[in-house]
């Protein structure tokens, strides 16, 4: 016959359920997830399925070119003003400078 050892196996500690979050917290953790990506999606999808808005108008610019001349590195900041006439409403979809 085998003998046993006195010492006495222990089982593998599990985290106590003090240290767990309850199951209702978790499932209201997942609910509220779910919840925000439903939200999230509906949104997207009615933007994305607005009609495009229509440009009714004309932008011009009086000129569209300045020269500084010369211009110092340390010179500090220097600016001038295109001013531009609007007609109607004009849809600006790019703005660009060089």
């Amino acid at each position: 016959m085998g003998t046993r050892s006195s010492a006495t196996h222990k089982r593998p500690e599990r985290a106590s359920k003090a240290n767990r979050p309850p199951i209702r917290k978790l499932l209201w953790l997942w609910i509220s997830i779910f919840a925000g990506l439903l939200v999230i999606g509906g949104a997207a999808i009615v933007l994305a399925n607005q009609p495009a808005v229509e440009a009714g108008g004309v932008l011009t610019a009086e000129r569209t070119f300045h020269d500084f001349g010369q211009v110092r590195i340390g010179g500090g900041l220097i600016t001038t003003n295109f001013p531009l006439a609007v007609e109607g409403s004009p849809l600006v979809t790019e703005l660009s400078t060089t």
